[in-house]
């Protein structure tokens, strides 16, 4: 079983529709639509798990074992795309409330909107624990089991900052021969760039999703590596 875990506003979409799609055919693919869904649906028999499942939904699969993709981004830059991606969708987000009412540093302030990438693959109980607002300890923790799950589950990543090259590791880890030319999927037009940012509004991003760019750092060195091992650029 291959369980995609796509982490809102990383390029996933536009990922998983370029590569991950022409290899597995629609009938094969469960859609995650959360873990009460999934507990529900415990019969299911697929061959890919897409959606934004956090890592340790194979836990709950008839299938093993499983292996695990996903995409990465900058942390600052994930942070304003998501933000202005609520505040330009339909009042049906459940997030736009927040969004109207709160500037972008304040969205991010709330425990709630932090180091998603990090929780993401930590996995299920760090990622439902997070919000309740515990200490350190916890957000240590958090970030080893992410990067071990990483290190060692994830067969492949990608980095959204290194699109193609992160098609084409994917495509030679998993030995996948079919690829579609896509445009950017779902992505956030009416934004501010990172650059035209405030000194502030940087630090204050940076320092909300420190467990992220802690996690990003590492793992854009690793993503280098194993490009560097097949002989696939990243520049």
């Amino acid at each position: 079983m291959i369980i995609f875990t796509h982490i809102p506003k990383t390029a996933g979409s536009s990922f998983y529709w370029s590569l991950i799609e022409p290899n597995t055919p629609d009938a094969v693919v469960y859609r995650y639509r959360g873990l009460r869904r999934l507990l529900l649906d415990r019969g299911y028999s697929a061959d890919v798990v897409r959606g934004h499942a956090p890592y340790g939904v194979h836990v709950f699969a008839p299938r093993t074992p499983a292996k695990y993709i996903t995409i990465l981004r900058e942390p600052v830059d994930r942070s304003v795309s998501y933000y202005y991606f609520v505040k330009d969708s339909g009042r049906e987000h459940p997030d736009r409330a927040d969004a109207e009412s709160l500037t972008l540093t304040s969205f991010f302030s709330l425990r709630k909107y932090q180091n998603w990438q990090t929780r993401y693959l930590a996995g299920i109980p760090f990622h439902r624990l997070y919000g309740s607002g515990t200490g350190p300890a916890l957000d240590r923790a958090m970030l080893r089991a992410a990067l071990t799950h990483l290190v060692n589950r994830y067969v492949c990543f990608g980095i959204q900052e290194n699109f193609e090259s992160s098609l084409a590791l994917a495509a030679h880890s998993m030995q996948w021969p079919e690829r579609k030319e896509m445009p950017r999927l779902n992505s956030t037009h009416d934004r501010p760039d990172v650059a035209t940012l405030t000194s502030a509004e940087l630090q204050s991003l940076r320092e909300s999703n420190a467990l992220d760019c802690e996690l990003y750092e590492q793992a854009r060195a690793l993503f280098e590596l194993r490009c560097g091992q097949i002989g696939v650029r990243t520049g």
